[in-house]
């Protein structure tokens, strides 16, 4: 189906091939599967010495922390002072005072970048620090991380992996250094799972308690899904924890209340409007915009006329398959809220009678979160100046790769001088001459390149990984809330955008270490 969707975004499959595809498929995913849950089930490692490297001590956590921070900051420095995107310049432009403060991209994450702005006055400044401050933050929760894998006897091997994935994968590394309030989201996201884990012993602490709080406060600020996410994994949690099921409804109840009163006290002193209807209304507009442009001659007088009393004539001409930017901003905002009935009524008139149409127009504008190939930049590097902003290199590129690949040798070399069978170096080698045959000028195009940056491809092992732990038994309710948000994703404005589901992403090493754990 999303062959056919990445194609020309119809649903064409139905002709005599069909079958023969079906069960194609069919026995190769189930191939692919069974050989992932068998690798899992066998706990086959490469051994290590007897070594203290990547442990659970202090000096472990200080010394990944000092990895990643530095890697981190020496793109910071290729780029200074950030990367921002459209979106970073829009928040900048509420943050100076350019535009009227708003909630559409999180209200506290553009007050937290005004106090910096405040604080160092100079906009150049000011977005370094903040995005230094970014870095420590990230770099923090990534050695929390490391540090928790080893206490929980992680094999050494994924926990050297995950080194890798945290300290060198170019999404968190560029992720790092750009102006999104996705990044402090995902921190938070991830602390929340984290917390959600540690299940009874939660209720332990009086500390753990009120860090959790917190951070599930910030989850529910930094993000318009936040409150979603949350909402939805407590209410099943209380359905499943019934054992200690007081305590997390008072915690609960606590969260949910210090959050709406705290919200209204803040954007009632501000004048703050909460987010327009727009983007809640991502998919009903896309499949109304679809029916008016393509069964247009098919519609009824009063169709037509309804449709454009919500969005106007021009919702055929603005319609995008793969995003909803175009049509959600169509729509008659003060209209619709008076009229919710009847565009309810209208929606699903038009199921009825365009099904097929309403399907195809969902698949277009998700299918990117569960279908690997679907095309999409997953690194926006931002280098546009605005309001004054200047990028400018401190380091040049011959630098940044001479120190990176000082990093790298000093953490190979580690590696390799703790490996207890130095055979697996001559797999390694056999790998070389691959390194000189590969067209880096195409490899954004080699399908098994392309996975590492499709999140897709991320979300899929994920879910594979939640079915697995639920067939072995296994405690799955850390897993509700980045199943919750994918689910909300697909309900997004784009059909693919990475950082919406960055929590996933950085909770993916966890969730497959955890899964090789014996219990």
């Amino acid at each position: 189906i999303c062959d056919s969707i990445n194609i020309d975004y119809c649903i064409d499959i139905f002709n005599k091939y069909l079958m023969i595809n079906l069960i194609g498929y069919m026995i190769l995913f189930y191939f692919i599967v069974n050989v992932f849950y068998n690798f899992l089930d066998s706990g086959k490692l490469i051994k290590f010495k007897r070594t203290n490297f990547l442990d659970a001590s202090k000096k472990s956590f200080f010394v990944n922390f000092i990895i990643i921070i530095i890697t981190n900051l020496l793109f910071l420095l290729k780029f200074y002072p950030g990367s921002l995107t459209f979106d970073s310049y829009t928040q900048m432009k509420q943050a100076t005072g350019v535009l009227p403060l708003s909630n559409n991209h999180s209200l506290i994450h553009t007050l937290i970048i005004k106090l910096f702005i405040l604080v160092f006055k100079d906009l150049n400044l000011s977005v370094f620090m903040y995005l230094l401050f970014q870095i420590i933050i990230v770099s923090l929760l990534f050695s929390y991380i490391l540090n928790l894998l080893a206490k929980k006897n992680i094999p050494l091997i994924y926990r050297f992996l995950c080194l890798i994935f945290y300290a060198f994968h170019p999404i968190n590394i560029f992720y790092s250094i750009t102006l999104w309030k996705d990044i402090l989201f995902s921190v938070c996201f991830v602390l929340f799972c984290l917390f959600l884990n540690k299940n009874e012993d939660l209720f332990k602490s009086k500390k753990d308690i009120l860090i959790f709080i917190i951070i599930t406060l910030f989850l529910m600020y930094l993000r318009n899904n936040g409150p979603l996410v949350v909402l939805f994994s407590f209410v099943i949690i209380l359905f499943i924890k019934r054992k200690i099921i007081k305590k997390y409804f008072l915690l609960f109840i606590s969260i949910i209340t210090i959050f709406l009163v705290s919200k209204s006290i803040i954007f009632n002193s501000l004048n703050i409007k909460d987010i327009s209807v727009g983007g809640a209304l991502s998919l009903p507009s896309q499949s109304i915009a679809r029916i008016y442009k393509y069964k247009y001659n098919e519609l009824s007088n009063y169709e037509i006329k309804t449709i454009e009393k919500f969005f106007s004539n021009k919702i055929g001409e603005v319609y995008i398959p793969y995003i909803s930017d175009n049509t959600k901003n169509l729509i008659n905002k003060k209209y619709y809220n008076s009229h919710k009935k009847e565009y309810i009524k209208l929606n699903i008139s038009l199921l009825k009678k365009y099904p097929k149409e309403y399907l195809e127009s969902f698949i277009s504008n998700s299918y990117g979160y569960y279908y690997t190939s679907a095309k999409y930049p997953a690194i926006s590097i931002g280098l546009a100046d605005e309001l004054g902003i200047k990028h400018n290199s401190i380091i040049n590129t011959k630098t940044l790769v001479i120190l990176l690949s000082i990093i790298i040798f000093v953490i190979g070399y580690i590696f390799i001088k703790n490996l207890e069978d130095k055979r697996i170096l001559l797999f390694l080698l056999i790998l070389i001459p691959f390194y000189f045959i590969i067209d880096f000028n195409n490899i954004k195009d080699n399908y098994f390149i392309s996975l590492f940056f499709s999140i897709g491809f991320y979300s899929l092992i994920t879910i594979l990984l939640f079915i697995y732990n639920i067939i072995n038994k296994r405690d799955v309710i850390y897993y509700l809330p980045t199943i919750l948000l994918w689910m909300m994703i697909l309900l997004s404005p784009v059909f693919a955008e990475f950082r919406y589901l960055y929590p996933l992403f950085l909770m993916l090493p966890i969730y497959f270490c955890e899964s090789i754990r014996k219990i």
